[in-house]
Order: C-alpha cells, then structure tokens, then sequence
C-alpha cells in the first residue's frame, strides 16, 4: 500500500516523540538532575522527568496510530512544543547558549537554540499535516485511549523505578567522632584545607571509577552552582591526572578537595561509595545517600 508524503513525515515525527521519551529514560537520572539545575526541588525532579516522559510517550502513540489526529493528538503535540519553547528559552536565559538541553538524553547534545529551532519546524510540519490529511473517523475509543494513557505513565516507573534512599539522620544515628588523624597519615601528602574539628562541613568521599562517584559529582556540582556557600569539601581517590579530568567533567572544580590515598580512604568513607557526611565540630551527625541529598536537608544542617 503506498503511503503519501504527510503520512509519512506524520510517522516521522511520531517516532521521534518516542525517541526523545526513551533517549530521556536511559539514564533517567541525567534528565532528573538537569530538571534540579532548574532550582526545581529534588525531591520532585524524578517525578517530573517520568511525567515528560510519559507525555512525550502518549503523544507518540497517538500520532503514530492517528489517533483523533486533527482534534486531539496534532493540537496536543503543537500545545506540547510550544511549552517546551518557553522552557528551552527559560534554560538559554538562565544557563547560557552553550548550556545542554537534554532534550535527547546522553544521546545527542543540543543548545537551548538547537533545540528551540527543531521544535520550530516540528510544530511546521504538524500544521502542513494537518492541513494535508482529510479528517477521518479514529479507531480509538476512549478504553483505547485511557490504556494508552496508563500504559505511557506505567513504562517510565516500572522500567526506572524511582529510587528511594535511605536516610540517617541525628535521630536514627549517633554522632561519631571523624578520625582526622587519619587525614594526615605518614603517606598521604595532600592534607585538607579546612579544619574539620571546627565549625560544620558537608564532607563527600569519591572515586574516580565509581559510576556513583561521577553521578553524584554532578549533583553536588548542580547544587554548588545554585548555593557556592554550602560547605562542600570532597575527598578524592585517584591518581592525580584522573582526579583533574574527574573535577573537569562533572564541573566540580570549584569546590575544595583533597586527594585521599588508600588504606584511609576506605577507613573514613566506610564500604558504600558515595559517601557524604554532615559534620558538626568534627561530629559525624548524619550520612545521607547522594540521591537523597537536596536543599532542604542541608539547610536544616547548617541552620
């Protein structure tokens, strides 16, 4: 059967919606944290990333089977894209021209510009669509609809759970003594810049070839960006060359550090990498899972 030009672009594009939904969902968690660079509260961004999502994953769908196509699915996709302009343009005003847009996940990198232009000429082709192709009457019921609906909002939670922490904190843990004489053990050379007996400090144990090591890098990177006050102190295992790209890729190099050499390393970071430890006069009074970690938490510690 010979298909006609717009239906073939309208496929086009409904594969792309689908596309983009999966690009987001592997891995979930850059989406999450590049919505957290938006000062959206972290304890929301894995909901948020799942529900644009599932959207751009019912939209898809909808176009791809001509789903009421002139009344519901072409209006909803336009409606969608311009959205996204005024986010795009928001992320452009307030992260830079180069900034990334994350439209496509880790698989390609667009600007804010990029990305405004390709919805641009999205929202084009929607429109010639709809005015090529004669209205007809959908095979979606409304049960089809509603399933498709479930369906698109169940994959992103069920394929990336959202990941639930756990948290210690001065209730459920007792403050323990941090062991600074191991900071300054006859082979490790590089000692800290501050002194961690005095005054509080949020203090993260990373390695240079722990996967988790580099995605919470990134978030406290995000989080420092946003509030350069916060304590942040990194304790880095690596050799020096690592060390220096690790800091350069995941933008924490604004953040002190030291490097921490092994068997002391393990000794104060404990077996679990990442490890990020509230301080209080030299008082270890909390740990806190890196996914857990966000605003809230740290401003009831320092406060």
């Amino acid at each position: 059967m010979k298909i006609s030009f717009p239906k073939l672009l309208l496929i086009f594009i409904a594969l792309f919606f689908v596309l983009s939904a999966v690009a987001k969902l592997f891995p979930v968690i850059q989406f999450e944290f590049l919505l957290g660079s938006f000062s959206i509260p972290w304890s929301w961004t894995p909901y948020i990333a799942r529900t644009v999502i599932s959207v751009e994953l019912i939209l898809g769908i909808l176009l791809l089977f001509r789903c009421r196509l002139h009344r519901l699915a072409i209006p909803l996709s336009i409606r969608f894209l311009l959205f996204m302009i005024l986010v795009l343009a928001y992320r452009w005003f307030t992260a830079g021209a180069d900034a990334e847009c994350g439209c496509m996940g880790d698989w390609l990198s667009m600007t804010p510009l990029q990305s405004i232009l390709k919805n641009i000429v999205l929202i084009g082709m929607l429109i010639w669509i709809k005015k090529s192709i004669e209205p007809s009457p959908s095979k979606c019921n409304n049960y089809i609809l509603l399933g498709v609906a479930i369906a698109s909002f169940t994959i992103p939670y069920a394929v990336e759970p959202v990941y639930v922490g756990l948290n210690t904190t001065k209730d459920s843990q007792e403050a323990y003594p941090f062991d600074v004489d191991l900071l300054f053990a006859e082979n490790q050379k590089d000692h800290p810049e501050i002194e961690i007996k005095k005054g509080k400090h949020i203090v993260v144990f990373l390695s240079v070839e722990c996967p988790h090591c580099k995605l919470a890098a990134d978030k406290i990177s995000i989080i420092q960006q946003q509030h350069p006050k916060y304590p942040f102190y990194l304790f880095i295992n690596g050799k020096d060359g690592t060390i220096k790209e690790f800091r350069k890729e995941h933008k924490c190099e604004s953040i002190p550090y030291s490097k921490l050499l092994q068997p002391q390393f393990l000794q104060l970071s404990g077996p679990s990498l990442p490890s990020i430890q509230f301080i209080e006069e030299g008082m270890v009074v909390r740990s806190v899972d890196y996914l857990d970690l966000d605003n809230q938490s740290i401003e009831q510690f320092l406060n």
